[in-house]
């Protein structure tokens, strides 16, 4: 038997593994519909690092999106190797994409160490969550334990739970 604890692209099942964590409609759909219904997001930035997870549950949100309504030119897909620390040309894109006039909105599967240079550049070139908010599925709390978060004011993550949370 395998206990397998982290979210995962729910396209698979085995009676011989208990998926303890969520899949993406209990993880991405939510935050996306988040994104469309609250805060009216009308374009879309998928980053990813390059494997199953954000591969699956990017195609998984690519045709959410297009089912309720937002254009394939409003959706933008990039996928980095594990450890991917220049991240100045991929956040150039992504303003230059969010520039057009409509929200514009990052939904992260950028796995771990990564998030480090990916949330410092977006500091470094001046986007806010009210600019370009992101919303994370992969980013965890001993990442964001080392970093410098007064720039991260305003940005999101999706998790089944936050170990340093004291709540239910």
């Amino acid at each position: 038997l395998l206990f397998y604890p982290v979210q995962y692209e729910g396209e698979e099942s085995s009676r011989n593994v208990f998926y303890t964590g969520a899949a993406p409609n209990q993880q991405a759909i939510p935050a996306v519909d988040y994104f469309l219904e609250e805060l009216g997001v009308e374009k879309f930035a998928l980053l990813g690092t390059d494997y199953v997870y954000p591969r699956t549950t990017n195609n998984i949100l690519e045709q959410y999106l297009t089912d309720n309504g937002i254009a394939a030119d409003d959706i933008f897909v990039n996928y980095t190797p594990f450890g991917h620390s220049d991240w100045q040309t991929i956040v150039s894109d992504i303003k230059k994409f969010g520039s057009a006039g409509k929200k514009t909105a990052v939904v992260s599967t950028i796995n771990g160490d990564a998030n480090i240079p990916f949330y410092k550049e977006l500091g470094n070139q001046g986007i806010s969550a009210e600019d370009i908010p992101v919303v994370a599925f992969s980013v965890g709390e001993e990442e964001l334990s080392g970093m410098d978060t007064s720039a991260l004011v305003g940005h999101l993550a999706a998790w089944n739970y936050f170990e340093s949370v004291e709540s239910p």
